[in-house]
């Protein structure tokens, strides 16, 4: 379905076609349930109902509509790519919906107006954003008569469309660090990961898969990947989520640390996946590193010297206080700043007890 960096646009509009030929004519509303995104979608149906977030929901109005239109025929349908990115594509499609309903012994035709937003799923792409209008135009030729006029204007219809297609994006796009879905196999396959998460490791979608052969296993940094699959493993086990921590090698060569919270959900076929949610957290991992490398060279320098050390936490108000007694056995001891006096014990002069009272 590619063609350079953006999807076929005949490709795309043909797939298009082919959902919407299966559900509105060909009554397989298995096929058109299937055609949505396994974790995340916003159905929109035409008029004042509200919309669908739900594969539950959506299975039973689709399955409505199959048993209510037992006749129905798309006529002039008209497919046109609006958008074509990497990340998320946007079909406008138009048609004619002719239909015998068999329950009031009536025909009727009318248009029907959808916009679609596509994203990659493993190989291919997934509906997430569906939305059906029916302008208040309906027509009455040809011995059908139109629908009841929907109470909301097109012009309504067209400004609810811009607004949800807006909110798509910004959820695409500004999703908090990355959004990665992956089969809960041995490796944690992964089947869809968005623009954001490879972008911030400098790949482009193709490198990132080809780094991590394709599972999370390999894109944690491999010292490290055994134990902390081993780890999300038994938490998934106990919990059915995870939060873990772990390094990210970039394109660069540099490392990045990632913080990753997994939990386990159920698809449209009912088959278990982990959605995740990754965020960088390089700046907090190295000052936490650096904080633990400075108290490690603390503790050897008091090892090596047999004077008394002391450390000022501000924030608490409070001296560590570190020594050895006469069996030179390390002895560390809290001493907050209204017991100063209590260094006198620890052999501190007047002077250097008044200075750190001043």
């Amino acid at each position: 379905m590619k063609e350079g960096n953006n999807v076929d646009k005949d490709a795309i509009k043909k797939y298009t076609e082919k959902i919407l030929l299966d559900f509105f004519q060909n009554h397989n509303w298995q096929a058109a349930l299937s055609a949505f995104h396994p974790e995340h979608f916003c159905y929109i149906p035409a008029g004042l109902a509200s919309s669908i977030t739900s594969h539950e929901l959506l299975e039973k109005e689709l399955k409505s509509f199959s048993i209510q239109y037992k006749k129905t025929v798309l006529k002039d349908l008209k497919t046109e790519v609006q958008v074509n990115t990497d990340e998320y594509i946007v079909v406008a499609v138009v048609f004619c919906l002719q239909i015998d309903d068999s329950v009031y012994g009536k025909y009727y035709k009318s248009l029907r107006r959808i916009s679609i937003v596509f994203v990659p799923y493993k190989n291919t792409y997934k509906v997430v954003n569906y939305h059906i209008a029916k302008p208040s135009h309906d027509f009455d030729t040809d011995g059908y008569i139109p629908q009841s006029i929907n109470s909301d204007s097109y012009a309504l219809m067209q400004q609810k469309l811009v607004e949800k297609k807006k909110q798509m994006e910004l959820i695409i796009h500004n999703t908090a660090g990355g959004i990665r879905s992956s089969y809960c196999d041995d490796e944690f396959t992964i089947f869809y990961v968005n623009k954001q998460l490879y972008k911030i490791l400098g790949y482009n979608y193709k490198e990132f898969m080809q780094m991590c052969n394709g599972n999370v296993r390999g894109m944690i940094h491999r010292p490290d990947a055994g134990k902390t699959i081993a780890q999300m493993k038994k938490s998934l086990e106990m919990t059915g989520a995870y939060n873990s921590q772990y390094g990210v090698r970039k394109k660069d060569g540099s490392m990045l640390w990632m913080m990753d919270i997994g939990k386990k959900i159920k698809n449209a076929n009912n088959q278990t996946i982990i959605s995740s949610i990754i965020n960088d957290i390089t700046p907090l991992h190295t000052a936490l590193e650096q904080l633990r490398i400075e108290k490690n060279t603390n503790d050897i320098l008091f090892e090596l010297s047999n004077e008394v050390i002391f450390q000022y936490d501000v924030k608490k108000d409070e001296i560590l206080l570190k020594y050895k007694n006469n069996k030179n056995k390390n002895i560390n001891k809290k001493i907050y700043i209204k017991n100063l006096e209590e260094l006198k014990l620890y052999k501190f002069s007047e002077e250097s007890i008044q200075r750190l009272q001043d």
